[in-house]
């Protein structure tokens, strides 16, 4: 019986065995680690998560019913997932853009991590731009893509990856159908209109994305390609203030807003502040100012 839409204890049991089970199927299906000495290091790893461990499952307990063997299962799962690569869990971002020694034009390199702790690491090379004369700029959206790949591209991202793929797939899927179901089934008929259909979704992805550089990409990155330096700084300001925009008007979280930091990186200059947020008032505060001066 369920109580106000809520599963019983049994349902919730059943539902956590399914997790857990799910989470060792994936952590076995992927490949482990090399890391030396990994018994000595698994007791490591242990010991370091322990009073972690504890918390989160006592956390646990007042949601879900866990006895001791799912317990058991658990530890065993936030220990082993370290050891292994896959995709378990959220990542963190980061990006170093700049000039090297040599460099003349910029670089830029974007990296994920997972974790990083007691020589064990999880890393993922992501973006890497280098400005050459061969390109000539380059506009790069990280981690909330989705108003700037707007912007930039012409198009909202699901359009193009989802639902204009599924529109067409779901067309022809209908007709296949239809062919099966007659008497004799029309076998090759729904074979040819398999053929027609992946032909199509190749040919629609190849011309939405030709479109999308012709009349929307190149046009804005040769237009960025020419903007002076503090151009480039409101340009990229106003991007962001687009996607905190976007999210305060919806019902996502609002994961971008406040005060903008902004910043400009060129050979001659080097790094300078363009926008800088401060946690005080520098104008209620005259005596730091003066401190830096005297230094």
């Amino acid at each position: 019986m369920r109580s106000g839409g809520h599963p019983t204890e049994d349902e919730a049991r059943i539902a956590l065995a399914e997790s857990i089970t799910d989470l060792e199927t994936e952590i076995g299906s992927s490949v482990a680690l090399r890391v030396r000495n990994r018994a000595k290091k698994r007791v490591q790893v242990s010991v370091a998560v322990d009073k972690g461990l504890v918390e989160a499952i006592e956390l646990l307990k007042r949601q879900l019913p866990v006895d001791a063997p799912t317990e058991a299962r658990i530890r065993e799962i936030a220990v082993d997932h370290l050891f292994h690569e896959g995709d378990f869990g959220t990542e963190t971002g980061f990006v170093i853009a700049g000039f090297g020694t040599n460099d003349i034009f910029p670089r830029l390199r974007s990296f994920e991590f997972q974790y990083s702790a007691l020589g064990l690491h999880r890393t993922r090379r992501g973006t890497e731009i280098a400005i050459s004369d061969d390109l000539d700029a380059q506009i790069e959206p990280f981690a909330q893509r989705d108003v700037m790949a707007t912007f930039v591209e012409g198009m909202h991202p699901m359009y193009r990856e989802t639902v204009l793929p599924a529109l067409v797939g779901n067309y022809f899927d209908e007709i296949r159908k239809l062919l099966l179901a007659e008497t004799p089934p029309k076998t090759d008929d729904a074979d040819a209109v398999d053929a027609l259909r992946d032909g199509l979704l190749e040919r629609l992805a190849k011309q939405l994305q030709e479109t999308a550089y012709a009349y929307f990409i190149l046009p804005h990155v040769q237009v960025v390609s020419t903007m002076p330096k503090e151009e480039l700084a409101v340009l990229a300001e106003a991007f962001i203030n687009l996607t905190a925009l976007k999210r305060k008007a919806s019902q996502d979280q609002e994961t971008v807003g406040g005060p903008t930091d902004v910043a400009v990186i060129s050979k001659g200059d080097g790094f300078i502040w363009v926008k800088r947020k401060h946690y005080f008032d520098p104008k209620l505060n005259p005596g730091f100012s003066a401190g830096y001066l005297e230094v």
